[in-house]
């Protein structure tokens, strides 16, 4: 047997076969011919023996290294692995790319050549994005596709045309021009970008996107990526000489993420722009037009097995409207932060402390400490339903120095404690809506929540702020984000959650509902000291007894 792999035997079935003079196999009735790597399908086909050459028609089918080509016609030859099929459609590698030409021709075992062809990496029938060129040349090996006369299409509609362009096949980097973007601004004009990807290394890029406005000049847009094993970063550097203003303004970022080792990782956050109406003239979008803080941050984590701590250095640029004025941020210089949570017997120890020194150039500065220790223990803990006391006390204390308002005391301090019961239920069954099986369950929830009263008129506020009420919201201890103010609360909300899922665990409803005195009372002051009556029984829970009612068994009782 030959040792070359062009000359490797091939073997010939079919309902019928004939031999005829000059060598020639003829085969007919579900053809197939195999050789090491290929298999060729069709209703009809010669083989020439001596020369090697295949003629195929009808229902042609091609398999080789993973890809399927089927047409009308073939002309191949073994050797050379040199053959064209007419009306051919092909799906390269496992069906990611598809599409179909008028002749494809085939170079060797992996290039390829198309005349009037379509390409999409789309699946099958949803092919919203397709590529309509006059000639392709694939190069499997290198991965590679260069099309020549190429029109993209998007649902049908021809969005850009290219004379020439090349393309990875299976998405990996590579240099060349990106899609160019054009529109127009009040201030600057028409405008256009043309986006230049370099690919430096398996490890590093670069984009440059000059961007012309015909108002201001030219901005270039620069974006390095790097990566390493345990190490991902970008910096990003935006010129622009403006016409308009005859300022130089510019734009500069720089982030990277790493991880130490240990449990200890650290982030980097810098960000800098030349002047306050920068994003207001020079944004793209919307939502950058109203960037007014731009973070200025490290952070150091550590990660433990029942606790994490953070410590971070912030501030912020500010970008000031004339028109409207917006308050400046305080700075933390540090902010050390410690959280955990730990089993303790068959309860739940947790714990939130707080270090921060907050400096600010106007108002009054301070450094505060927060202690809020808590510990939980489920009276009744089952896959049905659960009774969960809890009690906490929030302490915080501090120290004031620059900046005080005339008569207010340096030192202060409060400490609050909290008690809140947190109880539930849940049941299933099986139900059916339109035929398709469903799950249905519902979950009623009761939780108590009392926190005395105390003046925390004398205390700063740093961070603190209303948090914006929602379901979740409904059953916290505090109303409060951050860590200057708690509410005084008497709280007992009932809510109600009924959802439904599929046998596969799709949610196809999820409501929740809960007592419009608790609205209220959320609404109220946040020093409010009366508290609201207790609601009476939810009207839905007594539907649900009798026949076909049961515990749902796969439920958690939360701590």
């Amino acid at each position: 047997m030959p040792h070359n792999d062009e000359r490797a035997p091939a073997y010939v079935t079919a309902e019928r076969l004939e031999g005829k003079k000059g060598g020639k196999l003829e085969a007919s009735g579900g053809a197939e011919l195999r050789r090491a790597g290929q298999a060729f399908y069709a209703d009809h086909l010669l083989f020439q023996q001596d020369t090697r050459e295949v003629t195929a028609d009808g229902n042609v089918r091609v398999e080789q290294n993973g890809d399927l080509i089927s047409g009308m016609h073939l002309e191949y030859n073994l050797d050379t692995r040199i053959g064209t099929i007419t009306q051919a459609q092909y799906n390269l590698g496992a069906g990611a790319a598809h599409g179909k030409a008028a002749e494809l021709r085939m170079d060797g075992k992996t290039k390829y050549s198309f005349s009037g062809v379509t390409y999409t990496t789309c699946p099958v029938g949803r092919e919203d994005w397709m590529l309509d060129m006059n000639e392709l040349d694939i190069d499997r090996a290198s991965e590679l596709g260069v099309a020549h006369g190429a029109v993209i299409d998007f649902k049908g509609v021809p969005i850009l045309y290219s004379p020439w362009m090349d393309f990875p096949l299976k998405g990996q980097r590579k240099s060349g021009l990106l899609a160019p973007i054009y529109g127009s601004t009040s201030t600057g004009g028409a405008e256009l970008t043309l986006p230049i990807y370099l690919n430096l290394a398996p490890n590093y890029d670069a984009t440059v996107a000059p961007r012309f406005m015909a108002k201001r000049g030219t901005m270039y847009n620069n974006e390095f990526r790097y990566m390493g094993d345990n190490y991902y970063g970008k910096m990003e550097v935006d010129p622009l000489h403006d016409q308009l203003t005859g300022t130089r303004r510019t734009h500069e970022a720089y982030a990277q993420v790493q991880n130490l080792g240990g449990g200890f990782s650290d982030t980097v956050d810098l960000n800098r722009v030349s002047d306050n109406a920068y994003y207001r003239d020079l944004a793209t979008t919307v939502d950058a037009t109203s960037q007014v803080n731009l973070p200025r941050e490290g952070v150091l984590n550590y990660s433990g097995k029942w606790w994490n701590a953070v410590t971070r250095v912030q501030s912020f640029q500010t970008l000031q409207d004339p028109l409207v004025p917006v308050a400046i941020p305080y700075r933390r210089t540090p902010q050390v932060l410690v959280t955990g949570e730990h089993s303790l017997y068959d309860g739940t120890f947790a714990f939130t402390s707080e270090f921060v020194d907050f400096t600010h150039p106007t108002a009054v500065n301070g450094k505060r400490l927060l202690l809020y220790p808590s510990i939980s223990y489920p009276l009744v803990s089952d896959p049905g339903y659960y009774i969960t006391p809890k009690i906490s006390v929030h302490s915080v204390t501090y120290r004031l120095d620059q900046n005080l308002a005339p008569g207010q005391q340096a030192d202060v301090s409060a400490t609050i404690p909290m008690f809140s019961l947190d109880s539930g239920m849940t049941f299933e069954r099986n139900t059916q809506i339109a035929g398709h099986g469903l799950v249905q369950t519902i979950e009623p929830r009761a939780y108590y929540v009392y926190i005395p009263y105390r003046n925390q008129n004398m205390l700063p506020n740093f961070d603190s702020e209303l948090s914006t009420f929602s379901f979740t919201q409904l059953f916290s201890e505090n109303r409060f984000l951050g860590g200057d103010r708690d509410c005084q609360r008497m709280l007992e909300p009932v809510a109600l959650t009924d959802a439904r899922e599929t046998e596969a665990g799709q949610v196809q409803a999820d409501r929740d509902c809960h007592t419009p005195e608790a609205d209220r009372h959320l609404a109220s002051r946040p020093f409010q000291k009366s508290g609201i009556p207790t609601p009476s029984t939810l009207p839905t829970i007594r539907a649900w007894q009798g026949p076909g009612l049961s515990r749902r068994h796969s439920a958690t009782s939360p701590t």
